[in-house]
């Protein structure tokens, strides 16, 4: 595996060596997730409009900053939807896009947005809470493997995240032709603050991207948000080697004992930049890679980084 580089913020965060779209297109609206294509190419999704968006972003493989970055023209995708994640596969020069109002993982010719294909998405999905389904999609780097995970528990899956816990999260992979192929899970840390704050109803705390490396193992990104904390963010590496297969349990409240996804933490920030998807980009000069993430604007509203 590559070492990892220090973050290559994208959108919003000159502070951590980003570099701001300021672009008015509403192609630029909610961002919600970015993959590399190669060079400085990348494809990035709306969740507001449902469409992809060229990117070039040109990153100083000496400092790891962003010199540069430009939107392209946007291609509608053919059902588009509620759009969360993006994957790029370099074999078929084909993306996969994950849906969060439904459970979908479907492939789309970038060029033109044409649907090609449905990945099966196994059944127990379909008990995400509203807006907490699909929300990321990862191909490892020798395209062997797919992973997504839903954001929040499942019904059936214990709890919603809370003061005292976290949430369960699956962890899905298909093979390389895209049958399902082992599923994990991955609990959140619960979410920051006080029990007892206002405003529950807006508290979360899930998993908002995956990255697959190329070891098998994970970067997984969590988004947590207490009314009396704020918002936090915290990178993990995650490890599903020993962890308990659970894609033949229905409820994970009604079933025996599971060994849970080990995770080690490799980042932390709070503030208000909405960070929501990830991607392996450049190799650096010094043989690491880049790590870029983009950051969901709020249908404009600011995310500048404040800490």
């Amino acid at each position: 595996m590559w070492p990892l580089s220090a973050l290559a913020w994208t959108i919003d965060d000159p502070g951590h060596g980003g570099f701001a779209l300021t672009d008015a297109s509403p192609v630029a609206l909610e961002l919600s997730d970015i993959a590399w294509v190669g060079g400085d190419l990348y494809y990035a999704v709306s969740d507001s409009t449902g469409a992809l968006v060229p990117l070039r972003i040109d990153i100083d493989a000496e400092t790891a900053r962003i010199s540069a970055a430009s939107l392209g023209d946007a291609v509608e995708l053919e059902g588009r939807g509620d759009v969360e994640g993006v994957a790029y596969r370099k074999s078929t020069s084909t993306v996969f896009v994950s849906t969060e109002q439904t459970p979908e993982i479907r492939e789309h010719a970038p060029d033109s947005g044409r649907l090609l294909a449905n990945v099966t998405v196994p059944a127990v999905f379909e008990r995400a809470h509203r807006n907490y389904g699909l929300e990321s999609v990862s191909l490892a780097p020798d395209g062997a493997a797919l992973w997504t995970a839903n954001e929040e528990s499942l019904h059936g899956d214990f709890a919603r995240a809370h003061f005292l816990g976290g949430a369960f999260v699956r962890l899905q992979r298909f093979d390389a032709g895209l049958a399902p192929d082992g599923q994990w899970v991955y609990v959140t840390e619960p979410i920051p603050g006080d029990v007892g704050a206002p405003g529950r109803d807006l508290e979360v705390s899930g998993v908002v991207a995956v990255e697959a490396l190329d070891d098998g193992r994970l970067l997984v990104l969590e988004r947590a948000l207490g009314v009396a904390a704020g918002l936090r963010l915290r990178l993990y590496l995650a490890d599903v080697d020993g962890a308990t297969d659970v894609a033949g349990v229905e409820r994970l409240s009604e079933a025996d004992a599971f060994t849970l996804v080990a995770k080690t933490l490799l980042w932390e920030t709070a503030g208000l930049a909405n960070y929501e998807g990830l991607t392996l980009g450049p190799q650096l000069a010094d043989g690491s890679r880049a790590l870029l993430s983009v950051s969901d604007d709020g249908s404009g509203l600011p995310q500048h980084e404040q800490t």
